[in-house]
């Protein structure tokens, strides 16, 4: 949190506008993979919230006056219908980074930025 809040006062000094883009972990959008994660550390599925970093992070954006813009759930939407994610790899493929700049563009040219 200390390098955003860095990257806040800058921003500030310049009159620019920070929004932060809270990107999900494959394993927070692929249920299958979510599993294997479950039954490999014998994790009592639900105590285990995969979520958690999305919302403690979140919190700490809107104490501190930051944008943000969480995109986890639209990758479970789509994810179900679509891989997002490159085959063994964390990264996301064509179609999630498709999906992601059009989340993004969506958010950026709302009325919030009008």
């Amino acid at each position: 949190m200390g390098d955003l809040l860095k990257i806040q006062e800058i921003c500030d000094r310049r009159n620019i506008t920070l929004v932060v883009v809270l990107m999900p972990d494959e394993v927070q959008v692929i249920e299958e993979l979510r599993d294997k994660v479950v039954a490999s550390y014998n994790f009592t599925p639900d105590k285990f919230d995969f979520r958690q970093p999305n919302k403690l992070l979140s919190q700490a954006l809107v104490k501190n006056n930051i944008y943000y813009l969480d995109i986890v759930e639209e990758f479970v939407a789509a994810g179900t219908q679509t891989p997002l994610y490159k085959p063994n790899d964390i990264h996301w493929n064509i179609a999630g980074n498709r999906l992601a700049a059009e989340v993004i563009d969506k958010y950026l040219s709302g009325e919030f930025f009008q």
